[in-house]
């Protein structure tokens, strides 16, 4: 069993026509190596201090102007439940959307219900990155989970 997994909304990449059959396969999410680069995977590392195994979105790649599909998010969630509780100690939901999608409706942010934990999403957007109580109240929730994940 390895540490930490983080689990995001969509794929940042260019969208491609169709739906991949293979995008209800956690193994395959996985592969993606989401958040190996980028803007949030800088402020998941230095404003917190996070630090993580494999990471995954529940959705691929979309157009900008593509709304949120919580019933195909809902899908995707339910299909790699199993597997990532088996193969992590714990599960980051990234923003209240994928919270959601796992089912978690009351849990709030810096919230655990392990092996599932909530941070908000990690974008320039969001404000919640701009307090600097927050941050640390972030930074502390966040070394808590790499305590309990990696002993």
């Amino acid at each position: 069993m390895r540490g930490i997994v983080l689990v995001g909304e969509r794929a940042n990449a260019r969208p491609r026509a169709g739906v991949n059959p293979r995008e209800l396969d956690p193994k395959f999410l996985l592969s993606m190596r989401a958040y190996g680069a980028g803007s949030a995977r800088g402020i998941l590392q230095k404003l917190v201090g996070l630090r993580w195994d494999g990471g995954m979105n529940l959705l691929m790649p979309a157009w900008n102007n593509t709304p949120w599909d919580h019933d195909r998010a809902q899908q995707v969630a339910d299909s790699c439940k199993d597997y990532l509780e088996t193969e992590f100690t714990t599960i980051v939901l990234l923003g209240r959307r994928v919270a959601r999608a796992f089912g978690f409706e009351n849990l709030d942010f810096l919230q655990a219900d392990w092996p599932y934990a909530i941070l908000p999403h990690p974008n320039g957007l969001n404000r919640w990155w701009s307090d600097t109580a927050r941050k640390t109240a972030t930074r502390k929730f966040a070394a808590e989970l790499v305590e309990r994940s990696y002993k």
